[in-house]
């Protein structure tokens, strides 16, 4: 019985924050402070098209003030980097370092949208594992 790989199905939040592409920036980030998120995916037809972050409207208020009143269509790029429910965790991280980014919207093999996992979740994973890690190595260790 050897370890197996924690997939992103595994950790992967379900509880994203959705908007559809025509919708208006400033109701977009009006969503995110109310719902305390940092990213809201741009979803069509059930499918992830883009994603808008607090970076991605913070870079934009400098170069265009009327921001909020445009769609967020207009603020996602067009090269969305999304992972599958079956891509490891390492794999994940691979493609969010590649690709320079701590958010990755999540799909199925139909390419509707799973859900999201972010650097964050990844982090809190890991520090988990090492800790019980730890407590084994804690148990075992000869004491004086």
């Amino acid at each position: 019985m050897g370890l197996q790989p924690v997939t992103l199905e595994d950790v992967v939040r379900t509880d994203v924050v959705t908007a559809d592409p025509d919708e208006r920036v400033s109701d977009v980030v009006a969503r995110m402070a109310e719902e305390n998120v940092g990213s809201v995916v741009v979803v069509e037809e059930g499918r992830p098209v883009g994603i808008v972050t607090d970076r991605t409207v913070a870079l934009a208020l400098h170069g265009t003030p009327d921001v909020a009143e445009k769609q967020v269509e207009d603020l996602v790029p067009e090269d969305l980097v999304t992972a599958t429910t079956d891509a490891s965790v390492f794999d994940a991280v691979d493609t969010m370092r590649e690709a320079g980014i701590r958010r990755l919207p999540v799909v199925g093999e139909e390419g509707d949208l799973e859900g999201i996992v972010t650097l964050d979740d990844v982090v809190v994973l890991l520090c988990s594992e090492l800790g019980d890690a730890a407590e084994v190595i804690e148990s075992q260790m000869p004491r004086s």
